[in-house]
């Protein structure tokens, strides 16, 4: 059985803090993956509409779309076996818990957020590019 290259999937990240967006575009570069990152859940939208994503990683809290809108929305044109939740609010982003395949708190390990990349890409059954 061949093994699959989990390190070929196409990753968004939607976070409104620059610094912490840029961190985790080097994180996910430097593993390997191939990394879009925007500001809002308007943006996501917006790129979203141009290319395929295999996992999003979206802030809770954002300005323009973001919140318990955003994670509902995402869920329904994504599934949400594609939606890793970052939060340093996960308590009250409770109430999408079921609409997310996957959450991890701010702050968090590096292993801890590319172990979440790869347990979603194998929820989502990738088979690599």
């Amino acid at each position: 059985m061949a093994q699959v290259d989990y390190l070929s999937a196409k990753i968004l990240i939607a976070e409104d803090d620059d610094n912490l967006r840029k961190t985790l575009m080097k994180i996910l570069i430097r593993e390997g993956f191939c990394v879009a990152s925007v500001s809002n859940g308007q943006e996501a939208l917006e790129l979203m509409e141009l290319q395929n994503f295999d996992v999003i990683i979206t802030d809770y809290k954002m300005p323009v779309l973001g919140g318990e809108e955003w994670v509902k929305r995402l869920n329904e044109l994504q599934g949400k076996n594609k939606i890793l939740l970052l939060s340093a609010f996960l308590e009250e982003a409770k109430v999408v818990e079921e609409e997310v395949g996957e959450k991890i708190s701010k702050p968090f390990k590096r292993k801890d957020l590319v172990n979440k990349i790869i347990s979603l890409l194998k929820k989502n059954n990738f088979q690599g590019r």
